[in-house]
């Protein structure tokens, strides 16, 4: 679990990174610095979403979507994680679980 942790903050730290210095290269009228660029993915990355700085080129729109679906991708496998280590299955689950006849 603690691997998995570890795997999927730097996987988020880097893509935070990234997509705030593409943001600041490809849309730069909007993005005056890389800061910015990188609080704009940091909002974007956990679907926050402020709506204070957003993207104005395709190029920009673009990134966008892929940090988007970095988002929901980073809950999807974190809460999956969670869920199976916190609900792991034991030898006796099934019979609680049959449907049907089960004699």
């Amino acid at each position: 679990m603690r691997v998995a942790a570890g795997v999927i903050v730097t996987a988020t730290t880097t893509v935070v990174i990234v997509g705030g210095i593409l943001m600041r290269v490809l849309d730069h009228t909007e993005y005056s610095s890389i800061w910015l660029g990188m609080w704009w993915a940091i909002q974007t990355v956990t679907t926050v979403g402020y709506g204070d700085v957003v993207p104005g080129s395709t190029a920009g729109k673009v990134i966008a979507g892929f940090m988007m679906l970095g988002g929901l991708s980073l809950f999807a496998v974190s809460g999956h994680a969670t869920g199976r280590r916190t609900i792991a299955p034991t030898p006796h689950s099934r019979e609680h679980f049959c449907i049907g006849d089960n004699s």
